[in-house]
């Protein structure tokens, strides 16, 4: 289930109106161009070309973008820092395009179970589940900072779960994870998902998941339904919220930062959104929390089941908040599994280890490459900024792919990405530059009305900055880009002989001075450790590489974390 656009958005200049979904959770080459329609769709990201989410294809070019940060539940980020596997509320225009995308997990906390026999482990008091197998009717877990998913994972660590929410035919709630992924350990962000109890509207006071937590004046209250003033009223035992503080856990009750409650009484409008059935009764059952009655032409489904993972398309009901369902898609692993992926490769470390669209990719003897035209091409062939689309599939923090398709230039409308340094920029001459490419090329670049930075601001555009670009790839050959990350490293390089590569620390032992990032283990070399480097945490780094190892020159820490 998913939080409110209504507060995220009160001050960002949208003329349209804004409906929001509840819910957890396509494929095209051509990333600038999105099919869909008015209303709201929420779901899983299963791949980039644009913006993928279970099966449809969305323009990334054209949102806002939000997430939480250790500071805000909606800070304003780049559209590069939307992960795989994480669960999105897309506001869609009269156009289909998306104008707003808000990134929202529903736990981050410390792990303190874990069950293998269950392929579960425990945050926050939630069971939260992961799928490891292409083959079941669940999309497969993505982690991040965990080279062997579940297996990797230690009672004590933080992380951040994004999933869509269920409940077991027992009547246990659940969270059936999309993304998890490893935080460090110092981490002043909590956030519950999960049903409310002990409400206590005097004191001010409830309890989700057996967590202690309280409200104040400064508490920001949210629903589903866009322009409707929640109050702390609305809560009731029984009734799904989730929970986001910054406040220390200690004394309990925590404090509350905000508050969702999972409602749309008051709203009325289109949604598609996509998770888990449960509590299937006669006509009418919940999907990710929110309930669902099939419409006249749906009437007599007896196929769905608990747990199953479906979409769903329908209108919403004013008066009793619920979905009528016009349409429900089921999970088909064949179809939907397939994680795909289209752009140009980033953080080249070999042909069997590179990123596109900030996917860390592996390929094995059983990839098979082709060109554009569906001949056989090399796999040695593959260098750094080459436009490639991928299928593949999970395993653990990587994609395997099984197929690559080599194209000789990006597609024009196509989504790029670059890393390079910024040269002949002037903000009073217009919103224009260029960036230089590590080979020595140069790509010209106008900034959108869109555009959004992360890890820095507009005034960081500076010349001679390292930053990574998304870009839609124009006819004539320049770009148009929409989000900016800078790669705030010192020295600043791009000699041939360095390697660009970003990612979650895991593995990092201090004695022999060294870590892992994306699958590769890398020694800290003549790089100096920035303060607060530890596992978990998100870093840029410039490596060279000899004789197979991997050392460090520069290391910088990314404020996604």
């Amino acid at each position: 289930m998913r939080r409110s656009l209504r507060y995220a958005l009160s001050t960002i200049f949208f003329s349209l109106f804004l409906l929001t979904a509840c819910g957890g959770g396509g494929t095209q080459v051509a990333g600038g161009v999105g099919t869909g329609g008015t209303g709201v769709v929420a779901g899983t990201v299963t791949g980039f070309g644009s913006l993928i989410m279970d099966g449809t294809a969305f323009n990334s070019a054209t949102p806002h973008y939000l997430s939480e940060s250790l500071t805000s539940v909606d800070a304003t980020v780049s559209a590069i820092k939307v992960p795989l596997g994480a669960q999105l509320d897309i506001q869609l225009d009269s156009q289909g395009n998306p104008s707003a995308v808000l990134i929202d997990p529903e736990l981050v906390g410390s792990v303190s179970a874990i069950s293998l026999a269950t392929n579960s482990f425990t945050v926050n008091g939630m069971t939260v589940v992961v799928n490891s197998s292409t083959s079941v009717t669940v999309p497969e877990t993505y982690f991040l900072g965990y080279s062997n998913g579940l297996l990797s994972i230690s009672v004590g660590d933080q992380v951040l779960v994004h999933g869509t929410p269920a409940v077991t035919a027992g009547g246990m709630p659940y969270i059936q994870a999309s993304l998890v992924r490893l935080k460090p350990v110092i981490n002043s962000v909590t956030r519950v998902t999960g049903e409310v109890s002990n409400l206590d509207i005097a004191h001010k006071t409830f309890q989700v998941n057996g967590i202690s937590f309280s409200y104040t004046g400064s508490t920001i209250w949210s629903s589903l339904v866009p322009n409707y003033s929640t109050t702390p009223n609305t809560l009731s035992n029984g009734q799904w919220v989730n929970v986001w503080s910054v406040a220390p856990q200690s004394p309990s009750p925590q404090v509350a930062g905000a508050i969702q409650v999972y409602s749309f009484a008051g709203s009325a409008g289109t949604v598609t959104l996509s998770g888990l059935v449960s509590q299937w009764s006669g006509s009418q059952f919940q999907v990710a929390g929110c309930p669902i009655l099939l419409s006249a032409n749906l009437a007599g489904t007896t196929l769905l089941s608990d747990g199953e993972y479906v979409t769903v398309s329908g209108t919403v009901n004013s008066a009793s908040g619920a979905i009528t369902a016009q349409k429900i898609l089921p999970y088909a692993p064949a179809i939907n599994g397939a994680i795909s992926l289209s752009g140009t490769i980033t953080e080249f470390i070999t042909s069997a280890n590179f990123s596109v669209r900030g996917v860390s990719v592996v390929t094995n003897t059983a990839t098979q490459v082709v060109n554009s035209n569906g001949s056989p091409q090399s796999l040695s062939t593959l260098v750094e900024d080459d436009f490639i689309s991928v299928t593949g599939s999970i395993v653990g923090n990587t994609v395997l792919a099984s197929q690559i398709t080599v194209y000789s230039a990006p597609p024009v409308n196509e989504v790029v990405d670059y890393i390079g340094t910024v040269g002949g920029y002037n903000p009073a001459g217009g919103a224009t530059l260029t960036l230089t490419l590590p080979n020595g090329s140069h790509k010209q670049v106008s900034l959108s009305s869109e555009v959004s930075y992360t890890n820095g601001a507009a005034a960081n555009l500076v010349n001679g900055a390292l930053v990574e670009i998304e870009a839609t790839q124009n006819a004539d050959g320049t770009l148009s880009v929409y989000g900016v990350n800078f790669w705030n490293l010192s020295p600043v390089g791009l000699g041939s002989n360095l390697i660009r590569a970003s990612g979650v620390v895991y593995g990092y032992n201090s004695p022999t001075q060294s870590f892992n990032l994306n699958g590769q283990p890398v020694q800290v070399g003549s790089a100096s450790l920035p303060t607060g480097f530890a596992n978990g945490v998100t870093v840029d780094c410039l490596l060279t590489s000899s004789s197979g190892t991997l050392m460090a020159a520069s290391i910088a820490i990314d404020e996604d974390n």
